[in-house]
């Protein structure tokens, strides 16, 4: 995708209200380094913004803010568990908030089956354990 197409969608977007600048927009980079169409990725921002998906950088923001662990370090690659459970987490509220499976995993650069199983495990630990329910106010 060339800076023209950036460009368009940039103006496109604040047609709409939205005051983005897109290199910096995390949840783009794959689908800026993968090539996508400017079509492709037009549609796409318009389904968010249909959608009021936009916002989930606010909960995202809201969360680490609660947890005091950045965003980037939970993309990071890891099994700790000081990581993996916050992450978990976090990917459990946003598909409260609507997001799908698919849209979850694009944020974190994961699998849809890796956020199947962290809303699954949040889920049940939710349900069991006391401890946790209150570690993060579920």
């Amino acid at each position: 995708m060339n800076d023209n197409e950036l460009n368009e969608i940039g103006k496109w977007l604040n047609t709409k209200g939205f005051d983005l600048n897109l290199k910096d927009c995390f949840w783009m980079e794959d689908y800026i380094a993968n090539e996508t169409t400017f079509r492709e990725l037009a549609s796409l921002l318009k389904d968010y913004i249909n959608k009021e998906k936009i916002n989930y950088v606010t909960t995202i923001d809201k969360f680490c803010d609660f947890i005091n662990i950045p965003f980037e370090t939970l993309k990071i690659k890891t099994r700790k568990r000081k990581i993996c459970e916050p992450r978990q987490v976090l990917m459990y509220l946003l598909k409260l908030d609507g997001f799908k499976k698919k849209e979850i995993a694009l944020i974190f650069k994961k699998d849809r089956t890796t956020v199947y199983h962290a809303f699954k495990t949040v889920k049940n630990l939710i349900i069991v354990d006391e401890k946790f329910r209150n570690k993060y106010n579920l």
